[in-house]
Order: structure tokens, then C-alpha cells, then sequence
């Protein structure tokens, strides 16, 4: 028995995940190695757009890890920073990302990552616990819901209003093709949550707690999380969660089970 995680972030209030075609697709051992980020290295003084109103957003020598130089952005209000140029992602195809931070002045960083059809982000996490005045490098792992040439990529402050920001070596990757998961089946697929109540649905628009699904444990006031375990995953065409209050502040992880 295996289990692998396929979402960990925060997704939309309502997020829909086609459960056959991505057991399908699960495999992670062959990558198309060009990097999907144009000037992911950070060497020349170009593709990193502002994101909001950054003080600063520039190439800089101050802090490298590799290469001459990394990219700078120093932050005047919350959620400011870069973002990459527009890139293909194909649905249901599995990318993995790679970037390096260096948080001068703080121990926190937020990622962003939109969907390929540019119809809201697929991916949207602050990262803490980073370690301050050293480089930290940061891993995500998604699956393209809506595939197409506007993706884009997004490092910004999250909650800091000011300090220094350096990153370099941001790397993305999509899969090729599906290796030894293909033409398997999940068995299971589990939901976590960190939200007062969970919701979802089975190929419909209504949330529910009952049908194909049932809720492992509930969230109480010493664990944050409830839990909820999809049986017959063969019998389940679409897989929707839609968040307790319709927004989109909930922590989803999802796993399936082979």
C-alpha cells in the first residue's frame, strides 16, 4: 500500500479534483528538465515583474548563492514582491518547483503559482520557520487543474511590510509522461483540513457529509484538522471540496492511497 500526497496548500473556496484522471498521472519519475521560469537563475535584469508596489525589485550582487547575482525586493506593505513571466502548464500534468529564499530581515515568505488559464492560483502558501540572514530552499509539488499559457510564478512578504528579500535558482519542471502508477487505480482518497467544518461533494455542486465519503474525525479545539476518507474511488468521477464560509483561507492536503 502506498500513499501519495498530491495537494498541499491552499487552494480556492471551491476546489474540484478529477480523481480517476489524476491517479493516472501520479508518477513523478521523469520531468521535462528545461526550466519552465524564464530567468529562474536570476542573472539578468529582466522577466521579474512587481508584484503590488515594491520599494525595491532588482538584480542584485549583496546576496548569491550561485552565479553573480539574485533578485532583490524589498517589501513597503504586506504582500509585495516579484513575478515571474507567463509559462505553459498542461492539466493534470504534475510540476515540481524549486527556489531558493533569503530572508534578510524576517523568517517568512509567501509562493504563489497561478493556473495555467490564469483563472485564479492553483497554489498559495506562506512558508515560515525559514531561517533568517541564510539561504532556504523551498519545495512544491502540484497538479495543473486548468492548464495554459498564463501561468506564473509569485514570491512576496505575506505578512512583513518591510526588510530585504533575495531569491535565486527558482526552477520548475513539469512531468513528462506517467510512469508506475499508470493505469492503476486509488483505493482511497483522504482530505485534510484545517477548518472549523468540513464540506464536499461527489460529482455535484452541493456540499454534503454523507454518500461515498464519511468524516474520520471532526475538528475539536486541540486538534485544528478534520479528517475525511473517500471509499470506491472508482466510483467517483469529480471530487469537490468547497470551504465551510465560501473562502478560500482553508489548508487542504489531499492524499490518495494505491
Amino acid at each position: 500500500m502506498q500513499k501519495v500526497q498530491i495537494l498541499n496548500g491552499t487552494p480556492e473556496a471551491t476546489f474540484l479534483l478529477t480523481s480517476a484522471a489524476t491517479a493516472r498521472l501520479l508518477a513523478t519519475e521523469r520531468y521535462i528538465r528545461s526550466n519552465l521560469i524564464t530567468n529562474g537563475d536570476c542573472e539578468l535584469d529582466a522577466n521579474w515583474a512587481n508584484f503590488g508596489t515594491p520599494a525595491t525589485n532588482a538584480r542584485s550582487s549583496t546576496k548569491v548563492i550561485t552565479g553573480d547575482y539574485s533578485r532583490k525586493f524589498t517589501p513597503n506593505a504586506a504582500n509585495e514582491g516579484i513575478q515571474s513571466d507567463d509559462f505553459a502548464t498542461i492539466t493534470e500534468r504534475k510540476c515540481y518547483y524549486t527556489l531558493w529564499v533569503y530572508p534578510d530581515d524576517g523568517t517568512i515568505v509567501s509562493i504563489a503559482i497561478r493556473k495555467g488559464d490564469d483563472s485564479g492560483y492553483l497554489y498559495h502558501e506562506i512558508h515560515t520557520g525559514l531561517t533568517q540572514d541564510a539561504w532556504n530552499k523551498i519545495k512544491i509539488e502540484v497538479i495543473e487543474l486548468a492548464g495554459g499559457d498564463g501561468a506564473y510564478l509569485v514570491v512576496h512578504s505575506g505578512a512583513q511590510t518591510s526588510g530585504d528579500f533575495y531569491v535565486a535558482n527558482i526552477f520548475g519542471s513539469r512531468m513528462a509522461q506517467p510512469g508506475r502508477h499508470s493505469g492503476r487505480r486509488a483505493t482511497r482518497m483522504f482530505m485534510t483540513v484545517d477548518a472549523d467544518e468540513i464540506l464536499w461533494t461527489v460529482g455535484g455542486a452541493t456540499p454534503v457529509q454523507s454518500g461515498l465519503g464519511h468524516k474520520v474525525f471532526p475538528v475539536t479545539a486541540t486538534n485544528p484538522y478534520g479528517q475525511v476518507v473517500l471509499q470506491s474511488i472508482d466510483a467517483i468521477k469529480t471530487f469537490k471540496y468547497i470551504s465551510h464560509d465560501g473562502t478560500n483561507h482553508a489548508k487542504l492536503y489531499v492524499t490518495m492511497e494505491f
